[in-house]
């Protein structure tokens, strides 16, 4: 490496190393890895010019990936994903400008949906719904601008509904 490049290590009491970070004279600039105590890969994030650029990856004790999201100029850009530790899907979303944007969904660890939400700006904006397990819905309602709107419907395992819920002018009222 030239002068103005190095590697900067933490390492735990024991000695192992906790991180390693490439540096340009006084910023972050290349591969930020930090590690668990066994000496697992942790995560690993980009800089460029002290600013986070690029993909970030976060790992489980085994390897296994934990969550991936891109980075432009510091801010979250495009889709992140977040797993269980079994390896399938838990969470989805996109981002733009640094802010989460449509629609952004969860799951069950065997697959299924577990809810959806639309995002505008990153605050809930439109439907949102939550499922069972079974597929059937648990919770619809709206947001407008973050706040919630309109009736709230809760229903039990078998569709039917439970509870509904209105929602105006920020208050909240049970109606059924």
């Amino acid at each position: 490496m030239n002068r103005d490049r190095s590697i900067k290590r933490e390492t735990y009491a024991d000695g192992s190393i906790k991180s390693e970070t490439e540096w340009k004279k006084d910023r972050k600039d290349g591969l930020l890895r930090t590690y668990f105590e066994t000496g697992e890969l942790k995560s690993e994030l980009r800089f460029k010019n002290g600013i986070l650029e690029g993909m970030a990856k976060g790992y489980y004790s085994g390897g296994r990936l934990r969550n991936e999201r891109e980075y432009h100029r510091g801010k979250p850009v495009g889709k992140g994903r977040e797993f269980y530790e079994s390896g399938f899907l838990k969470s989805e979303w996109n981002y733009r400008n640094g802010k989460r944007e449509g629609v952004i969904r969860e799951y069950y660890e065997g697959g299924e949906i577990k809810g959806e939400w639309n995002y505008q700006k990153g605050k809930p904006h439109g439907r949102a719904t939550e499922y069972y397990v079974s597929g059937v819905v648990r919770v619809e309602g709206e947001f407008q601008e973050g706040k919630q709107i309109g009736e709230t419907r809760v229903y039990d395992a078998k569709g039917l509904i439970q509870e509904v819920w209105n929602h105006r002018e920020g208050k909240s009222e049970r109606i059924q």
